[in-house]
């Protein structure tokens, strides 16, 4: 065999390596992540290097496996080819046989196997419409960005203080049909009659949610900046990425819930099980000095559980509720205004669930005795806040951070018709809404609404992207039409590269 030869066999057996690694990195995707986009799987790579659980490593692991056994027998056959001058077909049912001369047999595998690969990858995480929305420009942030300032944002002299509770994957899809979900059983009745008996904003007259979802939405981090920030969170590529890899915060200059609570006397707590280093988390919130971050490491360097203590993403719910009442006592003694933000992971549907010592044999499904579970400990929560002398002036939000990625093993998710929606609840709001059913809105309009909630005027009803749901005042959703909206937000924004990322003068480390 001359040089070139093997030269050019090196290399074809280089590119179907690569290939079969996509090939089987498409079906993980499929299996595991049926709704995760191209837009989520970058922010991973560059931000999400730690917190991942042993069962995800070790699935990555088998998968890597099969994708270098299916390049080396590519390969074998890719050699024996080289060795003929020409591929036999012999077709079945006495059909005649061809020859197809080898040379054309390596080129068209060659071409074929990485060309299915790439498009299969690419279809599976919509990498086609990301290309789509880098080409396009949007000036949405141009002509609708408001920028949250103390002009349009003023607090009432009596502050209210701020509970903020995140529930991992939790949609109302877990209720059942009567009351707007799609399960057989209500998997979550703790949570189904709070809804019934707060605010509750839904998309029709039954439990319902935000509809205005996209790709940048459907992560956790992704749905905090949404939620607290008003804005869609853009991954930036090439010397944007670079610059903002230099950064000691992320989104410096992006007026957040944080930098306005911090503005009106708030001493601030955010709470996860997790490592907040885990998506840049503790890059995004925690920057001034009343402004805390309480996370796995946290509790293991107050002595409150052992090193090396780990259980799925950290620790489980059931003692992030019972950390969060002492930090809460804690910082209601003080009294200031508080502003504590918590998120669950018990519900994280990757892993189908995590059973804590709570959690009971109710249901056949392994999540929805954990969808289950997280109810009952919401509830009993809000039932300890009840005996609290500051609860009157508490107002608790509880909202979905994003619907599931992945299907848990039980349940139903999808129905013609049908649309998903994440689970939002306000307690002790400070304002009647005018009309919270029937509603067109996206996680963005958190970021108004939970201010208006504490009892903030906001100027116009609008701060970022969002709107108040709480005023009568369109959504961007409803007045350019949600399509269109998530279209806009989506395309490429010279505005948000230009604004969000530069230094602040401001922002504290």
């Amino acid at each position: 065999m001359s040089t070139g030869r093997k030269i050019a066999l090196c290399f074809g057996c280089v590119l179907l390596t690569l290939s079969a690694v996509m090939l089987t990195t498409t079906v993980f995707l499929r299996m595991h992540f049926p709704s995760m986009d191209i837009e989520a799987i970058l922010f991973t790579v560059q931000f999400a290097n730690e917190g991942y659980t042993p069962e995800m490593a070790r699935k990555l692991i088998v998968y890597a496996v099969l994708a270098a056994a299916l390049a080396v027998l590519l390969s074998i056959r890719l050699v024996r080819m080289t060795r003929a001058e020409s591929v036999t077909f012999i077709r079945p049912d006495k059909v005649p046989s061809f020859r197809l001369n080898a040379r054309y047999a390596r080129i068209a595998l060659l071409a074929a196997v990485p060309a299915i690969s790439v498009i299969s990858l690419c279809v599976e995480t919509n990498t086609f419409s990301y290309i789509n929305n880098l080409i396009h420009t949007s000036t949405i942030y141009e002509e609708h960005y408001v920028v949250p300032t103390s002009e349009i944002v003023t607090f009432p002299e009596e502050k209210k203080n701020l509970i903020y509770i995140y529930l991992e994957s939790f949609e109302n899809t877990y209720t059942t049909p009567e009351n707007g979900g799609l399960q057989e059983t209500d998997f979550m009745p703790e949570l189904t009659e709070l809804a019934k008996g707060n605010v509750s904003f839904s998309h029709c007259d039954k439990l319902g949610g935000s509809v205005g979802y996209c790709s940048s939405i459907k992560y956790t981090m992704g749905a905090t900046i949404a939620q607290t920030s008003g804005v869609v969170l853009m991954t930036p590529l090439g010397k944007m990425r670079n610059k903002m890899n230099e950064l000691k915060c992320f989104l410096p200059s992006l007026r957040r819930l944080e930098d306005i609570l911090h503005d009106n006397g708030y001493t601030q707590l955010f709470i996860e099980g997790s490592n907040s280093n885990f998506a840049a988390y503790n890059r995004y919130v925690g920057r001034y000095e009343d402004s805390s971050v309480f996370d796995l490491h946290s509790a293991i360097d107050e002595g409150l559980l052992p090193e090396g203590y780990f259980e799925m993403w950290g620790f489980e719910d059931c003692k992030m509720f019972e950390y969060s009442k002492q930090k809460i006592e804690k910082l209601a003694e003080s009294g200031k205004p508080f502003a504590v933000t918590m998120y669950t992971m018990d519900t994280h549907s990757y892993e189908e669930g995590y059973r804590c010592e709570l959690c009971d044999d109710k249901f056949d499904s392994r999540f929805a005795n954990a969808v289950n579970c997280t109810s009952r400990q919401v509830k009993d929560f809000i039932d300890w806040l009840k005996t609290k002398p500051y609860y009157e002036d508490t107002v608790i939000v509880i909202t979905g951070d994003h619907i599931a990625e992945h299907v848990p093993e039980g349940l139903v998710l999808e129905q013609e018709g049908y649309t998903r929606t994440p689970y939002n609840c306000f307690i002790n709001a400070a304002k009647q809404a005018v009309n919270p059913k029937n509603r067109q809105f996206s996680p963005m309009d958190m970021f108004p609404t939970t201010l208006s909630a504490l009892g903030a005027e906001i100027k116009g009803d609008r701060l970022g992207l969002g709107t108040d749901l709480f005023s009568e005042t369109p959504t961007l959703c409803e007045e350019m039409g949600t399509d269109e909206f998530i279209t806009q937000v989506q395309q490429k924004s010279d505005y948000f590269n230009r604004e969000f990322w530069k230094e602040s003068e401001t922002a504290q480390t």
